[in-house]
């Protein structure tokens, strides 16, 4: 394997996430299905793009990069399709239905949040470890995802806005809605699975795995997952409502 196969799976990866992104950010037409199908592409697209990294720590003899890069793929998934079908089950419901985009698109804490991370984590170690080229354009895929996630959110929150209220299995919607705040909490329910398999794939124990680890052992107990996710959750949070600050002055210039 060249290291073309790794850029190419990243460059599709990026490009379907970009490009969904993008059209879920676009007004629809009135016989739209809607935006979950585009918020799934979204999705797909970064999680491919984390496999092309994956693909590319392998090439170059780093196992446990690659695994940790894997494991972010699979934990991004695993939280973004319990948002989508939370979202998918209550459609009108601004409580459930926020809670379900928040998972869907990472917002920390939820859902992708975990994922999200790692696969940010992976980018920055291809950065110190990697060669000149692959790292940039492993960099530059990671950026495209990153702006597709942001038509993504927009896109996503036009469509909570006109959504017509839904009966459609109030049960399991109240059971993923806690699903999704117990996993805010204890972010190990999307990325253990996650860290499982990428182990199986490469035969190597994410690199992650072991520093997280270390970080989270407790203090006292119940403080493991809470205290490193909720500093990391605070810090992309602040960072989020200063862009946002900073967008609506220019606005209103």
């Amino acid at each position: 394997m060249t290291t073309a196969l790794p850029i190419a799976v990243l460059t599709a990866g990026a490009g379907l996430a970009l490009w969904s992104g993008w059209r879920c950010h676009q007004p629809p037409p009135h016989d739209a299905p809607g935006k979950l199908p585009l918020l799934a592409g979204w999705a797909l697209g970064f999680s491919v793009m984390l496999a092309g990294i994956g693909m590319e720590f392998h090439l170059q003899a780093l196992p446990d990069h690659a695994a940790t890069a894997y494991a972010a793929a699979l934990s991004l998934a695993l939280g973004h399709a319990a948002g989508l079908l939370l979202l998918w089950l209550s459609p009108g419901r601004p409580v459930a239905s926020a809670v379900g985009l928040a998972m869907a698109l990472g917002l920390p804490p939820f859902g992708a949040f975990a994922g999200l991370w790692f696969g940010l984590q992976s980018i920055q170690a291809a950065l110190l470890l990697l060669p000149a080229w692959p790292a940039l354009a492993l960099a530059a895929g990671g950026l495209a995802g990153l702006a597709g996630w942001t038509w993504a959110w927009q896109g996503g929150l036009r469509e909570l806005r006109k959504a017509s209220p839904s009966r459609r299995f109030g049960w399991l919607s109240g059971l993923l809605v806690a699903l999704g705040f117990l996993a805010a909490f204890l972010p190990w329910l999307w990325v253990l699975p996650a860290q499982v398999a990428a182990a199986e794939l490469t035969g190597e124990l994410p690199i992650l795995l072991v520093a997280l680890g270390m970080m989270l052992t407790p203090v006292i107990p119940g403080q493991a997952s809470v205290i490193p996710f909720g500093l990391l959750a605070i810090a992309m949070a602040l960072t989020s409502v200063l862009l946002l600050v900073l967008r609506l002055t220019r606005r209103t210039r």
